[in-house]
């Protein structure tokens, strides 16, 4: 099958038949006419026309190839159309992120602040998944969904990092891990992914003053879900820095107790199968970051069906190209010498 790559440039050969018109008009004006008989009479003035004429379809001839030729013929030769079927193996689970925004987040002991820090440290470990989906679930006294299990890595950034704590939501004060968990929970029973974690990260003792969830009971849920829960204790050991403001309304840092139930994170991980973590700074909350990354990676089987069509594609520009240029410099030598000696 013939086709053109660049057909706009066809149009032109419609100057071909307005030279040719008025070639025709001309050549009757001045008293001869195209026919056979120029060819083969012997008059000088016939033959000499008959020349001219050779010449003209020399022009012609090269014009009409130029024209195809810059429209870029070719020439396709068609085969039946393939479907591959093709077998990729890549990794991807489901995360959810269950982040304590309680007032305790703001102990100093690590660099600004616990909760900046986890949000730092968080957001790097975002950034080296590749297929997992991940979601982001905050809670203090209440819980709520921050951001959606999603693979689009800048919106979990952005949500990660504009994180604040929990007066920015408006939410009830305190440490309600077993709500945290249920809600982590609500977001992942309906995944369809092998493999369906949550990060669990408190700086504090569970003292939910609403008593909404057990965390052991939450954590029970869970496991009937197929749903490991990684927990990590975030605070130094014994006393930490905390911002707090004196009679005058200023800024003063005093030192408190860090408590962490360990017993119940520990208890948490064990129900679901996972680990617990005590992050006692900031390098160490990232060492426990690439643990639970080098933990859990599932690997799925993904089939991809490539509907496979190739075609014999010829470009044939290049033999109009040189019948253009052929016909020109044969039209050149004849007008310029052969024609020239002749008369």
């Amino acid at each position: 099958m013939l086709k053109f790559l660049n057909p706009y440039f066809l149009p032109l050969l419609i100057i071909i038949f307005i030279m040719i018109f008025f070639y025709i008009k001309k050549d009757k004006l001045s008293g001869s006419s195209i026919s056979f008989s120029n060819f083969i009479s012997t008059p000088p003035r016939s033959f000499k026309n008959s020349f001219y004429h050779i010449l003209f379809f020399l022009k012609i001839l090269a014009f009409i190839c130029l024209i195809i030729s810059i429209s870029r013929p070719v020439l396709i030769t068609k085969y039946a159309p393939e479907i591959i079927e093709e077998k990729k193996q890549k990794e991807g689970i489901d995360i959810i992120f269950c982040m304590d925004i309680s007032s305790s987040m703001k102990a100093m002991d690590f660099k600004p602040n616990r909760l900046e820090k986890s949000k730092i440290i968080s957001n790097d470990f975002i950034k080296n998944r590749v297929n997992d989906r991940i979601g982001i679930v905050v809670y203090a006294g209440e819980s709520f969904a921050l951001c959606p299990l999603t693979t689009d890595y800048s919106v979990l950034n952005s949500y990660m990092s504009k994180l604040g704590e929990s007066s920015q939501y408006n939410l009830e004060d305190g440490t309600s891990i077993g709500l945290g968990i249920a809600t982590s929970i609500l977001r992942l029973q309906k995944s369809d992914a092998k493999s369906k974690i949550i990060i669990l990260l408190t700086d504090g003792m569970n003292n939910d003053a609403l008593d909404n969830v057990d965390p052991i009971t939450a954590s029970l849920i869970a496991k009937e879900n197929n749903i490991k829960i990684y927990t990590i204790g975030v605070g130094s050991m014994g006393t930490a820095p905390y911002p707090m403001q004196d009679v005058f309304g200023r800024e003063v840092i005093e030192n408190i107790e860090v408590e962490i139930d360990e017993d119940l994170l520990q208890n948490i991980a064990k129900e679901t199968k996972a680990r617990y973590f005590r992050a006692t700074d900031g390098e160490k909350l990232l060492e426990i970051y690439n643990e639970i990354e080098n933990l859990e990676k599932s690997k799925i089987e993904e089939v991809v069906y490539t509907y496979k069509k190739d075609d014999d594609i010829e470009d044939i520009y290049i033999i109009f190209s040189i019948i253009s240029v052929a016909s020109l410099f044969l039209y050149l030598f004849i007008k310029h010498t052969y024609l020239r000696t002749i008369f």
